[in-house]
């Protein structure tokens, strides 16, 4: 991905259709109130955890109505704690109630961080691991990703990285039965490495073999932070860009196919910081992008975006005061 070459664009000024709406079914705000016109009924809610610090990280639909939640914890969750951050990997049905929970790690710290249907009724999780979890560790932290089962049996573990430290952040379904991951490397993972943080993203089959893998960047700092199919057996990704030596942020959409070759690569860029954090399709063949902008003079405000499948920006929106978009999903 050579990001000079990319297209500066400028958002569009169209109304946002009706029926586009629901795409936007879940933003994520901190510091902005709900509107009480938009408070949904709350059916459930549960809380979990040990005498040490849990966090979740992850959500994935089920597919039968409940969810699967991951993250990492400092105690005995689903097992015997192994070593500091141990991941962990849950499911709960459709009335909140816990089916299963399963612990696994090292001797060292590991944490999921992302996680997507395996369309079996299982599930993919992807994090980092600081030891030996799915193989032996190549130095820094490495990426793990595994395959579960319906029941929280693993069916399998790969573990990969060079001796600088990687990290998976996301994951998408690749329409046959396997999953494509990413995240950063600041080693040579893929390919050379072309500056401090590069982006990663590779693709899995179903048993665990690896397709291919990609390794994109410039000589400022890159990384992925989301992924959302594109309906054709490729990908769209996000993340930012980190431009040195002002460290301001921005962004990239880019669309990948499903033999890993680049497509086409937008810069998402403002007159301030701009930071996409999550994607969802726009059951069109296009994708919505959220995030953060913040402007020279201080202070963030939440975006929302659509961009078409050829990677040109349709229209933007901010929202907010203090506002970070940090999730979307899609209602179709």
């Amino acid at each position: 991905m050579r990001l000079r070459t990319c297209r500066t664009l400028r958002a569009a000024k169209a109304i946002v259709p009706q029926h586009l709406l629901g795409v936007i079914a879940l933003i994520a705000l901190a510091g902005a109130p709900v509107p009480a016109a938009h408070a949904q009924s709350q059916l459930w809610i549960t809380q979990f955890g040990t005498t040490g610090i849990d966090i979740a990280y992850a959500l994935a639909p089920d597919g039968i109505g409940g969810v699967m939640v991951a993250g990492y914890t400092e105690g005995s969750l689903g097992g015997p704690n192994v070593g500091g951050q141990d991941a962990f990997l849950a499911r709960y049905d459709e009335f909140g109630n816990q089916l299963w929970v399963v612990q696994i790690g090292s001797a060292d710290s590991d944490s999921v961080r992302a996680l997507s249907s395996d369309g079996a009724g299982g599930v993919m999780v992807a994090g980092y691991t600081r030891h030996n979890l799915g193989g032996p560790s190549a130095g820094g932290t490495d990426v793990f990703l595994a395959r579960y089962d319906d029941t929280g049996n693993q069916l399998w573990i790969r573990q990969f990285g060079t001796s600088s430290n990687e990290l998976a952040r996301a994951l998408a379904p690749d329409g046959a039965g396997g999953v494509i991951v990413a995240g950063s490397t600041s080693g040579s993972l893929g390919g050379p490495s072309a500056g401090s943080s590069d982006a990663f993203l590779a693709r899995y089959d179903a048993a665990g073999n690896r397709l291919w893998i990609r390794q994109f960047g410039t000589s400022s700092s890159e990384a992925v932070y989301a992924l959302a199919p594109d309906g054709a057996g490729g990908v769209m990704v996000t993340g930012k860009v980190r431009l040195q030596p002002s460290r301001v942020i921005e962004s990239y959409l880019a669309r990948y196919d499903e033999n890993g070759d680049e497509l086409w690569t937008t810069q998402i860029r403002a007159s301030e910081g701009v930071e996409t954090i999550a994607l969802a399709p726009d059951g069109a063949g296009g994708v919505m992008v959220a995030g953060t902008v913040t402007p020279v003079s201080g202070g963030h405000q939440a975006f929302v975006a659509r961009y078409d499948e050829n990677g040109d920006e349709l229209w933007r929106r901010l929202f907010g005061s203090g506002a970070h978009a940090n999730a979307l999903v899609s209602d179709g």
